[in-house]
């Protein structure tokens, strides 16, 4: 049984792709999942290199991909201060700030309306302790009320998908404090934000699965709804520098059961979670070969890189 059939009556199952893994990967991609997500080809410049002249080439590699195959698609992301060109709103005043704003989400919009989730604002959190929002080009041009300003226009384009506010360290006591803070403010203000994005960038130590529970719980008080943006489980730790020539044994077990025990967390909040997104399928094609460290090679995904479903991509069909 494949992970979307087995995971069928609980949430759908996704990757993020881009314009080369979505052909090598076809394979799997059509086998196991049924949600895609664009990894950089639906950020700002990805599509654009001024907010003025659009390219969708990539993007509509990918999002065309899962159209003829049946698969929905998640927009990732429409507001970020990464993988934004600064000739879209630098020097600009406020008010063309945010009308550069709305006319890059109207041609998103008119280009991929079909998405069923929309990342509307990506990690405007600061992550110390003694700041909340992140100091970004988009927070110095049109003021603190920015991501008030995105949602908004985001429902006028957007209307009827689902709006996603999406970030990292979700489980951490500080972030997560400053996410509830962020998103009951919105919802309070009627900003019209429907998903809390978990973005997951775990390792098989930490954050735990109890500690996501918690979190599930926590967020749960919000009335959003779920959805798991950008999985992974690194061999390695927070903060270890160090490498490895193959990924030992031990290692993989250890990971199938981190895998078994959050998945079990995600099939228990299972009525508040709408998909659970890998990001990446295999593991020569992840992020994490070199990221914190450039060129180091990490295996945190469910497939190897002949496309063989991993001992943890097993575990998570074992229920």
């Amino acid at each position: 049984m494949t992970l979307k059939e087995k995971y069928a009556p609980f949430f759908r199952i996704g990757a993020a792709v881009n314009t080369r893994t979505v052909d090598t990967r076809a394979g799997i991609l059509k086998a196991h999942f049924n949600s895609l997500t664009c990894e950089n080809d639906t950020k700002p410049e990805g599509v654009t290199r001024d907010g003025v002249s659009y390219d969708f080439t990539r993007g509509d590699k990918i999002v065309n991909f899962a159209r003829e195959h049946g698969m929905a698609f998640r927009l990732h992301t429409l507001a970020w201060h990464q993988a934004t060109p600064e000739a879209m709103y630098g020097g600009r005043t406020r008010e063309a700030a945010i009308t550069m704003m709305e006319s890059h989400f109207s041609k998103m919009a008119a280009k991929y309306g079909d998405a069923y989730a929309v990342d509307v604002v990506n990690e405007a959190l600061d992550d110390s302790e003694g700041k909340f929002l992140r100091d970004t080009p988009l927070k110095a041009i049109i003021g603190d009320d920015y991501v008030d300003v995105a949602y908004t226009l985001a429902r006028k384009y957007f209307p009827g998908n689902a709006l996603v506010y999406n970030d990292y360290l979700e489980c951490d006591p500080v972030k997560s404090k400053k996410i509830f803070e962020l998103i009951h403010g919105m919802k309070r203000r009627g900003v019209p934000v429907d998903v809390f994005g978990f973005q997951s960038h775990y390792n098989i130590y930490s954050p735990e699965p109890d500690a996501v529970r918690r979190a599930f719980e926590l967020y749960s008080k919000l009335g959003v709804r779920f959805q798991v943006t950008e999985l992974d489980a690194s061999l390695f730790a927070y903060g270890d520098a160090s490498s490895l020539p193959a990924p030992a044994q031990e290692l993989l077990q250890r990971q199938a059961g981190y895998y078994r025990g959050l998945f079990a967390v995600y099939r228990e909040y299972a009525e508040l979670i709408d998909s659970v997104t890998f990001w990446g399928v295999a593991d020569p094609d992840s992020w994490l070969n070199n990221f914190p460290v450039k060129g180091r090679h990490d295996w945190p995904l469910p497939f190897d890189g002949d496309g063989n479903a991993k001992s943890c991509a097993e575990s998570i069909l074992d229920f």
